[in-house]
């Protein structure tokens, strides 16, 4: 993947940037995997449901690992904060007929916040409602075909992007912008994707403000220092245009300004860089 290599110069950013690895050696936040059986039909079809929906769960980890880039997905894995499942149900949820379609309604719960929930994926029509569900095999096959012919860009500009891949970023004076603490080959990014950053403006009143950057290029300069180090080779996202008024230039000249969240908002996916990766084994990283 050829990408632009931003040189940036004057250079401020906050001491708490000190300590960090570079950014080649982050973490994307991960994100935990489950499937859920609601149809009764499906639920009550497998002897051990827990381990065919464990299946199940480490076919959608692997679409996701290779769909989505700026995230990390892990099938199972309970204990992580931020938890995807997808539960097959009916599309009408009131509808107590036996001819009804079913698909895969995927829900998001973070931390301190309402889950999310939305209609993904047809599993089955209403006119296939009387086909047999199968055995497991036959069950997971289908699956996996559905998966390999349904584009991601719903799940990436709808429930994913609520969450935040990064709680930290560098900020920049000239060109305006920020800098990721992740490469664009490792986001499995292009350049022309969008964030929102969740800034922290200091000074008499503290306020957390959005701040919406474009991904130019991969972030370089010949001022380096031991803040800046980590960032290195990180993808740089500059502020275009500029906020009017703009509060932030001078905010990040006074060193007053901190990233709190980086979300992904709109997402060019290089899909070969992401080609080869597998999801996270269950319990495998740290969150």
């Amino acid at each position: 993947m050829l990408m632009l290599l931003w040189k940036c110069t004057c250079l401020v950013t906050l001491a708490t940037a000190v300590g960090w690895s570079s950014a080649v050696g982050q973490k994307r936040a991960t994100v935990t995997v489950s499937v859920e059986l609601a149809v009764p039909r499906y639920r009550d079809r497998f002897t051990d449901r827990t381990a065919v929906q464990a299946k199940a769960a480490s076919l959608f980890a692997d679409y996701l690992t290779r769909n989505v880039g700026f995230l990390r997905f892990a099938a199972d894995d309970s204990l992580r904060p931020y938890r995807l499942a997808f539960v097959l149900d009916r599309f009408d949820r009131a509808s107590t007929s036996g001819f009804a379609e079913v698909g895969f309604w995927v829900r998001l719960e973070r931390p301190d916040e309402s889950p999310m929930e939305s209609y993904w994926i047809q599993f089955r029509s209403a006119d296939q409602s009387l086909v047999g569900v199968g055995g497991e095999v036959e069950f997971l096959s289908e699956i996996k075909a559905k998966l390999a012919h349904r584009d991601a860009d719903s799940l990436r500009t709808g429930v994913l992007r609520w969450i935040p891949i990064s709680e930290t970023g560098l900020p920049n004076l000239e060109p305006l912008g920020f800098v990721l603490p992740f490469r664009l080959l490792d986001l499995c990014m292009k350049r022309q994707s969008t964030v929102q950053l969740i800034a922290e403006f200091g000074g008499t009143v503290v306020r957390e403000v959005p701040v919406a950057a474009l991904v130019v290029g991969s972030f370089s300069t010949d001022r380096s220092t031991r803040e800046v180090a980590p960032y290195i080779g990180g993808g740089f996202a500059q502020v275009l245009p500029k906020p009017q008024p703009d509060e932030l230039t001078p905010s990040i000249a006074r060193h007053a300004v901190k990233v709190k969240k980086i979300f992904v908002t709109g997402y060019v996916h290089d899909p070969t860089a992401c080609a080869n990766r597998t999801p996270l084994a269950v319990g495998g990283g740290a969150p």
